[in-house]
């Protein structure tokens, strides 16, 4: 006699009956990002990579066609925070006016990296719409 032993789908990824501050996302910040103002042209996207380097951060930066700047980041909890910090001034000729932040519910990105890079303005990302 058989017999059939139903259990639930899991995800081999899922964090079930994981304790808090064990989970990824107790530990880690994802977000997308759009930077609006004076923000292309004048080093942003380097000082970002540099930021997000010094902070341990990986992702990715890019201009977009509505001279704004675009990306994702990861980071840890604690420097997450700072990361959206800095994005908020930006380098010193950098004017910026608004910062539109989208922390990710999970920490997966959508692009993976191991480091953070300035990706080319013609490198085609499914970011390259402005934020809402």
């Amino acid at each position: 006699m058989a017999v059939l032993l139903l259990l639930p789908a899991v995800r081999p990824d899922a964090e079930v009956n994981v304790p808090r501050g064990w989970r990824k996302s107790d530990r880690f910040y994802g977000f997308r990002y759009e930077v609006r103002g004076l923000v292309q042209d004048v080093g942003f996207l380097q000082a970002a990579v540099h930021a997000a380097e010094e902070l341990g951060c990986f992702g990715w930066i890019q201009n977009s066609k509505v001279n704004t700047v675009v990306g994702e980041a990861r980071c840890s909890k604690l420097d997450g925070p700072k990361m959206v910090e800095f994005l908020r001034f930006g380098p010193d000729d950098a004017r910026v006016t608004e910062v539109l932040v989208k922390p990710y519910e999970d920490t997966k990105i959508k692009l993976h990296f191991a480091s953070f890079l300035a990706l080319p303005d013609e490198r085609k990302t499914c970011f390259r719409q402005v934020l809402k």
